[in-house]
């Protein structure tokens, strides 16, 4: 198992029960005990505010791994009609917590001001969301969702529909991840058949297609515009500034 996800400007990864810390420039261990997981199914991590990490199983329960004086992850939960099938976190200023369910709704609680949790009107997609990300952008979260019906959508708070970010495939989504870049918004996605989409929405829109050798079951993405890929044999790191 290599699940991984975003600690501040760090990747926390998934290596067997093991939860650690790498930079992901150099792949180097942060020498640093951060959690471990207690439970096989676990299909997303997500690490939030003041380091407060949890797992998602495949259930919908979600364990906490690491505490947090962060209330935000249980009030998001908590107003889901559903269970959670996809789970996400942001630290820092602009911290929140995102989340999809089974009917294809997305959810996102903005933890600065004590707001209340915010759902998208109807659902993204026509399945089970099975990954979900955020950024900040042009002062707004912005969500980004994939689901088992190959999908890939953008969703922010109080507005109308957003275009795609990529197109729609006939295979369910894997993986997804964006991220606020020297270049641009960068938007990744992956689908079970093994193909990672990277789309650079800046002056020109770029898109690079990647076949790694095995599905990507993780994405993530740094502000400074690294593609981190982790699969079921390890986890790759990509300077797209330099691609």
């Amino acid at each position: 198992m290599h699940l991984l996800a975003r600690h501040e400007d760090r990747l926390a990864v998934a290596v067997g029960w093991d939860v650690v810390v790498l930079d992901p420039a150099t792949g180097r261990s942060a020498d640093e005990s951060f959690a471990r997981l207690t439970d096989r199914s676990t299909v997303a991590l997500a690490v939030g505010h003041e380091g407060g990490a949890w797992a998602l199983r495949r259930s919908g329960a979600v364990e906490e791994l690491r505490p947090s004086s962060d209330a935000v992850r249980r009030r998001l939960l908590a107003a889901m009609d559903d269970g959670a099938t996809a789970l996400a976190a942001r630290g820092g200023e602009q911290r929140a917590v995102a989340a999809g369910d089974a009917s294809g709704r997305v959810h996102l609680l903005d933890d600065r001001d004590g707001t209340d949790p915010v759902h998208s009107d109807a659902p993204l997609h026509a399945s089970p969301v099975t990954a979900v990300d955020l950024a900040h952008h042009g002062g707004h979260h912005l969500l980004i969702s994939g689901g088992t019906d190959g999908a890939v959508q953008a969703w922010m708070p109080g507005r109308g529909p957003l275009s795609p970010p990529v197109p729609t495939r006939d295979v369910p989504v894997t993986a997804v991840a964006v991220a606020t870049t020297p270049g641009g918004l960068v938007c990744a996605a992956a689908w079970t058949d093994g193909l990672v989409r990277v789309v650079l929405a800046g002056a020109e829109r770029v898109t690079h297609d990647l076949r790694l050798g095995a599905p990507a079951v993780g994405l993530a993405l740094t502000d400074e515009g690294r593609l981190c890929v982790a699969t079921t044999t390890g986890v790759l790191g990509i300077d797209l500034t330099a691609a």
